[in-house]
Order: structure tokens, then C-alpha cells, then sequence
């Protein structure tokens, strides 16, 4: 995935905050790791 891509998305299109994704850190990088690994 294209860091950069992910860095240009217009604060509009992201909506209102939804809280704070800190405490789910840990899960989505698990998450990612699997996705690019293959599990």
C-alpha cells in the first residue's frame, strides 16, 4: 500500500471524529500484517 496515497485523503472525506484509534493500534497492524502476509 502507497503511503502517500494514504496521507493525501481530504480531512472531508474522513466524516466527523469518531474517538481515538490508539487503543486499537496494536490490532490493526495484526490486521494489516495479515493481509499483506497471507495470514
Amino acid at each position: 500500500m502507497n503511503a502517500a496515497f494514504l496521507t493525501n485523503i481530504e480531512r472531508r472525506l474522513l466524516g466527523r471524529p469518531r474517538g481515538s484509534l490508539a487503543a486499537y493500534e496494536d490490532d490493526i497492524r495484526r490486521a494489516i500484517d495479515r493481509l499483506f502476509t497471507g495470514f
